[in-house]
């Protein structure tokens, strides 16, 4: 379970479950299987499939199928139009050509549709969640007081862990 947790094939947890699941049939459980990039979910097809001799129809490859969609998304200017069209086909495809052979994909509304006898037989249920409400708050003088300077002062707050280009150009021209 949690198999998203090993997406990263530098470190020894993944050294250590890639040697647990290496010529075994296996089971990774993830909710969130893509997480940031594809190589995400090549690293993880990678803990049970030989990245040049593979086992999935039509991709023997994996090394040179994900390269090249790597390569793909790389032209692109991230957060452009034409980045979001690009990982929104490379998406579709790695869906058409490799997850469908090697993942079994549940929404909660599959399981309800497609699984409600034993679903009911077993007394399970997914909870019903009401829609959002709008709840406005009311402070007294002194909460509202202190809560408006609060946001006041955060709005000045600058850090550079959450705007580091920024924070490099201010450096880069210090030095100018």
């Amino acid at each position: 379970d949690e198999a998203h947790r090993f997406r990263n094939e530098g470190t020894q947890g993944y050294e250590k479950l890639h040697q647990i699941c290496w010529g075994k049939k296996v089971i990774l459980v993830s909710a969130t299987p893509l997480n940031n990039t594809i190589s995400d979910i090549y690293a993880q097809i990678k803990l049970f499939q030989a990245p040049k001799k593979s086992t999935i129809p039509g991709v023997a490859n994996l090394d040179r199928f994900f390269s090249r969609l790597q390569g793909q998304v790389g032209r692109e200017e991230k957060g452009t139009p034409e980045y979001f069209e690009a990982i929104k086909s490379i998406s579709k495809e790695v869906r058409d050509k490799v997850l469908k052979y090697i993942m079994v994909r549940r929404t909660r509304n599959e399981i309800v549709n497609y699984f409600a006898e034993d679903v009911a037989r077993q007394g399970l249920f997914f909870p019903q969640l009401a829609d959002p409400e709008r709840i406005i708050y009311e402070f007294d003088a002194k909460t509202d007081e202190v809560f408006s300077e609060t946001i006041e002062r955060l709005k000045d707050f600058k850090y550079s862990r959450y705007m580091p280009l920024l924070y490099m150009q201010r450096q880069l021209s210090a030095f100018e």
